[in-house]
């Protein structure tokens, strides 16, 4: 599928423990790509991942400034080829390789769009997926704190001191044994990277703005259905469908959840750490 890029310059990234080898002929890619991701630049790994880059003149990307909601993703269960089209970007991944072929204009979130869309396929094989979420460390404890814009998860990030950022906007869960949470480069409102480390997942925390700080217990099955809709997944197919919601399931069961109702000052932490 990959084009000879022996003539290319390239970049080991790895997120989450899958490496990925980004490759392009255009050097001003090579250099916005290695400040932008340089938290997760990791020399001498086997990338699991292959992308190549190619970097085209905004003229030829005729729907550059065409908004639109949700990428448009089609699955070739023949070739096992993913592809994947929005806002001036376009690629493709086939699922058996791992090679991918990515198409934009010069510009940090083309990269940044197709690392998710490419992430969220192959993490099903790694029993994981990236959910919007903030994501801590404290005291070794990893938690993460889903929902949509506007419900607090970079407020959160904000008022933690002494935390290890995840990342506050898309972190990376992984549910095979005891459930992990991993840092990613995948930034919101902080505009700021996580930290590639990672620690034991010890709490699920939905952020609830209140006029006073608590925390709620839930039920397995709520956490389910209140993590479900935060997954970062971009199309529907019925196996993978059925791994995502497994494995959301899965998590459901072995990490605890709570609503957490918060003021906007670290107070909250009180309720988290008495468990």
């Amino acid at each position: 599928m990959l084009m000879d890029i022996s003539n290319y310059h390239s970049l080991p990234l790895s997120i989450g423990g899958i490496s990925a080898l980004i490759s392009s002929g255009n050097l001003d890619f090579i250099a916005q790509t290695e400040k932008r991701y340089a938290n997760f630049i990791c020399p001498g790994t086997a990338p699991l991942l292959k992308i190549e880059v190619n970097i085209l003149s905004e003229k030829m990307v005729p729907n550059l400034a065409t908004e639109m909601e949700r990428p448009e993703v089609t699955f070739d269960q023949g070739t096992d080829r993913v592809t994947f089209v929005w806002q001036g970007l376009s690629g493709e991944l086939n699922l058996v390789s791992r090679e991918a072929r990515m198409r934009c204009p010069l510009h940090p979130t083309g990269l940044n769009s197709f690392l998710r869309f490419v992430y969220s396929l192959v993490l099903l094989k790694e029993l994981g997926f990236l959910v919007h979420a903030a994501g801590l460390i404290k005291n070794e404890k990893g938690y993460i704190f889903p929902g949509k814009s506007g419900v607090g998860k970079t407020t959160i990030a904000r008022l933690s001191p002494g935390a290890t950022l995840l990342s506050d906007d898309i972190p990376l869960v992984k549910t095979g044994g005891a459930p992990f949470i991993f840092g990613t480069p995948f930034w919101g409102d902080l505009a700021v990277g996580g930290e590639k480390t990672s620690a034991p997942l010890a709490g699920v925390y939905f952020p609830v703005k209140d006029k006073k700080s608590y925390t709620e217990r839930l039920k397995p099955r709520q956490v389910f259905e209140k993590l479900l809709p935060n997954v970062v997944f971009f199309f529907k197919n019925e196996k993978f469908s059925k791994q995502l919601f497994n494995l959301c399931f899965d998590l459901a069961t072995k990490v605890p959840g709570y609503e957490l109702h918060f003021l906007p000052d670290p107070s909250f932490w009180e309720y988290i750490d008495a468990g």
